[in-house]
């Protein structure tokens, strides 16, 4: 009797300690499914939150903030309708000081155009000013007419810039102090035609470009014709010869040469990437070794 009492309690023991063992191992399958479909849950969630959702348009107020920051380092005036509306922009550019003003003292609907006043102020004789960078510049608007702009300056300025075959002014991406370019920007990828867009004011109202390559090739150059006194767009087409071996990284140079002493003004230089190059050069690299 003592020995089957004692095989029943093993045998009673051994059940015991299998039955904990499945209990716990049937425990941590169902945390695990848990923290599965917890991810599943939340993966979801980021899929609903990124995909076929399109960034909200552009506020009238964002424009408008946008088109003055771009603007607001030229000489400038411009205008343009946005929700049944025709806005006046006048920039008057970088000052080294405050006391710099500008204003709009009146706009007249003509048969055949829009004559706006433009106040100009620089500071008195007698102003203490302080030495900081300012962009002086006046945002107004007026019932949308469809009809073209004059702007008329008085006071410091008596001509105020203005542009030409272009509406506004579109998002600089590189500039000197006479050229400014919309694209391409600096480090894009361009293929072996490309063009380049932008406005000048320049003396002459001509312009020089060269592009080159890592080697200081000259790969293409020209001239383009902008305006002087206002800002007049520009488009520039580059076609690099397909049978032309060239460098990959680029360099776009725009410039004018003074008719002084011929040296090099408004230069404006941009780093550029040619496409579809990498395997060619590659090989070459492989080939030098």
């Amino acid at each position: 009797m003592a020995r089957k009492a004692a095989a029943l309690l093993v045998a009673m023991l051994v059940a015991a300690v299998l039955l904990a063992g499945c209990s716990k191992n049937a425990a941590g399958n169902q945390g695990n499914n848990s923290i599965t479909d917890n991810n599943n849950i939340t993966n979801n969630n980021e899929e609903n939150n990124f995909s076929g959702q399109e960034p909200a348009p552009p506020t009238t107020e964002d424009e408008l903030v946008a088109w003055t920051e771009n603007s607001k380092g030229m000489f400038l005036a411009q205008s343009r309708e946005l929700d049944g509306k025709q806005y006046f922009l006048v920039t008057y550019g970088a000052k080294e000081s405050n006391g710099y003003e500008v204003e709009i003292t009146g706009a007249e609907v003509l048969e055949d155009r829009v004559r706006v006043q433009v106040m100009f102020h620089e500071p008195a004789d007698d102003m203490i000013v302080q030495e900081t960078e300012t962009y002086p510049y006046v945002l107004d608007s007026i019932d949308a007419t469809g009809l073209p702009v004059e702007f008329v300056a008085e006071g410091a300025e008596t001509y105020v810039p203005q542009l030409l075959d272009l509406d506004y002014l579109r998002p600089i991406a590189a500039g000197s102090a006479g050229i400014k370019v919309f694209y391409p920007a600096p480090g894009d990828l361009v293929e072996r035609r490309f063009s380049v867009e932008g406005v000048a004011n320049v003396f002459e109202g001509n312009f020089l470009y060269q592009l080159t390559d890592s080697k200081n090739r000259v790969i293409v150059s020209g001239y383009s014709t902008a305006a002087m006194g206002d800002w007049k767009r520009f488009l520039l087409h580059c076609d690099i010869d397909s049978n032309l071996q060239i460098e990959r990284d680029l360099q776009l140079m725009l410039y004018t040469e003074s008719a002084v002493d011929g040296s090099v003004q408004d230069k404006l230089v941009i780093d550029l990437t040619l496409a579809g190059e990498q395997s060619a050069q590659a090989a070459e690299k492989g080939e030098e070794r």
